[in-house]
């Protein structure tokens, strides 16, 4: 007969076996829920990246029938394109103000459907283009305008420049200095202006010699300072002194004047034709400020005209002395033509 103590030891085994057999059991549960988690993360994975390819294959048939029906090419009732194993199909059906355009990407029994109505219109035209002034356009490094340009000076460009549009440029071939008063240099006498309201505005009187359009002025001036920007106009006179009938005008901006004499050039926004034998006015008009002002080079060396101080649109006064001239230089010719092409 067993004795007590097998007995014991035959107990213990039995509840060991037990308790080995339910840790088998949990583990194999255990396992089996990590597995098909794993496995279901797989396959969502899997169905997200076949939806993915089937939205892009339908947007880009949808896009390529789209796209035929703007530039006028073939697009027949349905439209098949295959993009990384999905097949995009588009079908095309009249509407009564255009066409509607359903696609459909399908892979692995999975489909994405997009859909557009395209309609006709009258559309809207713009048209661009640069406005130069008689200073021109220069092009370099490779730049361009898409578009056209109006230009009242040269326009110039290397080799790599373009222009889609149309190149309307002006003539300068003739341009030359008419009327000039520039020396000595450096000049014996100066003229200053706008420092105070009685001076606030420089104006030197001339008569060209020929009948041609304006083309620009230079002007020998310095700033004390940092003046605002002129306004030069050309007038008529007006009993010897400038009047208010101006022909053109143009602008001096005062970052291009230097502390220390300087040519400076004026271009303006027309081309009028001077008439010889007729007596103008260059003004030089601006605001007027103790610290801020202007000098220009003087003589009295000019014989067809006279410089004066004062203020546009009121009175004029003599310089001191009386019988100075600003230094200018004045240039004619260069009306504007057209010289259109590709």
């Amino acid at each position: 007969m067993e004795s007590q103590k097998e007995k014991m030891n035959g107990q213990k085994g039995q509840a060991l076996l037990a308790g080995l057999l339910l840790f088998a059991a949990g583990t194999s549960v255990l396992l089996s829920g990590l597995g098909y988690a794993q496995t279901k993360d797989v396959g969502d994975v899997r169905i997200s990246s076949i939806s993915k390819q089937n939205f892009f294959s339908s947007e880009s048939a949808l896009e390529d029938g789209v796209y035929r029906l703007k530039t006028s090419k073939t697009l027949g009732a349905t439209d098949q394109l295959a993009i990384a194993g999905s097949q995009g199909t588009a079908s095309v059906t009249s509407t009564s103000d255009g066409k509607q355009i359903t696609s459909t990407g399908t892979n692995d029994n999975y489909e994405r459907n997009t859909s557009v109505a395209v309609s006709s219109g009258q559309g809207i035209s713009f048209n661009y283009g640069i406005q130069a002034g008689t200073g021109g356009l220069s092009l370099s490094g490779s730049s361009g305008v898409n578009g056209s340009v109006y230009s009242n000076g040269p326009i110039t460009s290397d080799w790599s420049d373009y222009i889609t549009g149309t190149a309307v440029a002006a003539n300068t071939v003739t341009v030359t200095s008419n009327q000039s008063n520039t020396t000595p240099v450096p000049p014996p006498r100066s003229i200053s202006f706008g420092a105070t309201s009685a001076s606030q505005d420089f104006a030197q009187g001339f008569v060209p010699s020929a009948t041609s359009a304006l083309t620009k002025v230079s002007l020998y001036i310095e700033k004390i300072g940092l003046p605002s920007d002129l306004t030069v106009r050309i007038v008529a006179d007006n009993g010897g002194s400038p009047g208010t009938t101006q022909l053109t005008s143009g602008l001096l901006s005062g970052s291009t004047v230097k502390a220390g004499y300087g040519w400076v050039d004026v271009f303006f926004s027309s081309n009028p034709t001077l008439t010889a034998g007729t007596t103008y006015w260059i003004v030089l008009d601006g605001t007027n400020s103790s610290s801020n002002y202007y000098t220009i080079g003087a003589n009295t060396n000019y014989p067809s005209g006279i410089a004066k101080i004062g203020q546009y649109g009121g009175s004029w006064n003599s310089t001191m002395p009386s019988n100075l001239n600003g230094y200018f230089n004045l240039y004619l010719g260069g009306a504007p033509i057209s010289i259109t092409g590709p």
